[in-house]
């Protein structure tokens, strides 16, 4: 069957329109839950990466409170675990609906083990496992830069393999979504100079916070691809990239002592003064509105960008 031609994103006014109005950055993940209570989710299977912690517990357990069947992946089986426990004692969610999953990010054969290891459908993919401006050169198990290998290469690798199980509960008027948590460090990427096929950079090259930007970058441009590829059809995937916004978790712990980006996530205080600091609670709610919003859901909006004010952009 021939591909549908790419879709215009919707002008300003139109997606106003379309959208329901109320979210800011305030908003917490659970407010959005609350927002659509009406819906039923409890037919749906949503995966959260690095769920043990951060904005990725978070968005563990709102999908949860929704009524969502939630995989729980974490770099091992005793962090899966435990976020379950938690999850299952601050909500009325039952433990059969939350399933552990393994994953180090920083191992494409861990990624493929997950991944044929998993059966069934999924309907919600949220890519947020994320490591931050290591200081010093890294590599992966497999060779390749560390922030580029776990914030795009891995949710990349993990979200090809999977794309048979997004498409089978897929349908037109429901389709199945994947959620990239970036950043708007995208912003430093100057795109008159950004080569995509020029990464990974090598050791020479390295800078932490280019190396971050970048794979932050391609992590848009991913949710990006997989519109033009996958928005068609019958069985179709819609695929949004977002900015959480600043939030105090274990992200920044990479950071350079001192450096800007340390003082922003490991000094709270720092981030307030200058109005950018969310918590984790506000932090997910942009990827639970892109795994929840029905009206999101209109192809319209299919590889849109959305803020930490969980609007799109």
């Amino acid at each position: 069957m021939a591909k549908s031609p790419p879709r215009a994103p919707p002008k300003k006014d139109q997606r106003e329109a379309l959208l329901p109005s109320g979210f800011t950055k305030h908003t917490t993940a659970l407010a959005v839950v609350e927002t659509f209570k009406d819906h039923d989710y409890s037919s749906k299977v949503a995966l959260v990466t690095g769920a043990n912690s951060g904005i990725g517990k978070e968005t563990a357990i709102a999908l949860a409170s929704a009524g969502c069947s939630v995989w729980v992946c974490c770099r091992s089986l005793e962090k899966a675990e435990e976020t379950i426990a938690d999850i299952v004692s601050s909500t009325r969610c039952s433990r059969e609906s939350l399933h552990a999953g393994v994953m180090e990010m920083s191992s494409l054969a861990s990624v493929r083990a997950f991944a044929a290891r998993f059966s069934g459908r999924l309907d919600i993919l949220v890519n947020n496992a994320g490591i931050m401006q290591l200081p010093t050169y890294t590599t992966s198990a497999d060779g390749y830069e560390l922030q580029f290998a776990v914030n795009f290469l891995a949710p990349y690798l993990l979200t090809q393999l999977l794309v048979p199980n997004l498409q089978l509960g897929a349908s037109a008027a429901c389709p199945s979504r994947v959620v990239n948590v970036s950043s708007a460090a995208h912003y430093s990427c100057d795109l008159g100079t950004f080569n995509p096929s020029a990464l990974p950079v090598s050791q020479s090259q390295y800078r932490s916070w280019n190396a971050y930007a970048e794979s932050k970058m391609l992590q848009i441009l991913h949710a990006q691809q997989l519109t033009e590829d996958l928005a068609h059809g019958d069985h179709p995937v819609v695929a949004y990239a977002l900015h959480p916004g600043v939030i105090a978790t274990g992200l920044g712990r990479n950071a350079s002592c001192c450096s800007f980006t340390w003082w922003l996530y490991c000094c709270p205080a720092v981030a307030l003064a200058v109005g950018w600091h969310k918590t984790t609670a506000t932090g997910a709610a942009p990827s639970v509105r892109c795994a929840l919003d029905p009206s999101l859901g209109n192809l319209q909006f299919s590889g849109a960008y959305i803020s930490d004010n969980c609007q799109p952009t």
